[in-house]
């Protein structure tokens, strides 16, 4: 049971949400599946050698590299918060790319290269 306006899951499974109003009324929502296939923890370098900006965004973001790792290749995901795959436009930059999203809400995006894997979440508004 969280106390808390946020939560994070930490295993797979059914959630709820649940709240009491101002009068002492309590609502709870439906249940929720949520499936964690393969947790990581989003990354935290204390180099910062990987930004997301701006973040939140209404047209699209730059994951910016700070050294020059995308020569070598790299695989680009991007996840919903439900874990549904999602095809934005991209755009490759000299250090980054430029992601594009047309998905409105919390969206996850892991850049793996040759020597590392970066995850963040972006907030896409309207």
């Amino acid at each position: 049971m969280a106390s808390s306006s946020t939560f994070s899951a930490k295993q797979q499974g059914n959630y709820k949400a649940g709240v009491y109003s101002s009068y002492g009324c309590f609502k709870e929502t439906s249940s929720l599946q949520v499936a964690i296939p393969c947790r990581v923890e989003e990354e935290s370098n204390e180099n910062n050698t990987a930004v997301l900006s701006p973040n939140p965004t209404a047209t699209y973001s730059d994951f910016t590299l700070l050294h020059d790792e995308l020569s070598s290749g790299y695989t680009l995901h991007v996840n919903d918060i439900a874990g549904r795959v999602l095809h934005p436009r991209i755009e490759l930059l000299s250090n980054g790319i430029r992601i594009y999203p047309n998905d409105l809400g919390l969206i996850i995006i892991r850049l793996t290269t040759s020597k590392s894997t970066y995850i963040k979440h972006l907030v896409v508004i309207q």
